[in-house]
């Protein structure tokens, strides 16, 4: 009974270590299949926006909504005359036209809002790492 015992044992960490390999797998995919995101077309660059946009909305410190704010998305920050080929940079604004929408420019910066408290808020986001790196609501209004 013993060998039995440990024999179920052996399969139940095998298993479990599977199902530990089957989920790394998946997130090294997910990361991979992100930082191969064509950001020259529309489809991935409003595609990579949802999953920012995911993980403002996951974040404990800074409950935001982002369809509550325009979202401004780039990859030239502030004091680049060149694009990041691993950054994007966002702008959230609650004020305005524009509530609800989602543009992403090429050319021009992404304008930093030094005042706002949270009606505005400026985020940094890696696609190597897949992670948010900053985000800040800007001062106080």
């Amino acid at each position: 009974m013993k060998n039995r015992t440990s024999r179920i044992g052996r399969i139940a960490a095998i298993a479990a270590m599977m199902g530990l390999l089957v989920s790394g797998a998946a997130h090294i995919s997910a990361q991979a299949s992100r930082a191969a995101v064509d950001l020259s077309s529309d489809t991935g660059r409003f595609e990579l926006a949802d999953h920012i946009e995911e993980l403002v909305r996951d974040r404990r410190d800074l409950e935001i909504e982002p369809a509550g704010y325009a979202r401004r998305y780039g990859q030239t920050g502030p004091g680049a005359s060149e694009p990041d080929t691993d950054l994007v940079y966002g702008v959230y604004e609650n004020m305005g036209p524009n509530i609800g929408a989602v543009t992403w420019t090429d050319e021009a910066l992404v304008p930093s809002i030094d005042d706002g408290g949270c009606a505005a808020v400026e985020l940094t986001y890696s696609i190597n790492r897949d992670e948010i790196v900053s985000i800040r609501c800007n001062g106080v209004a």
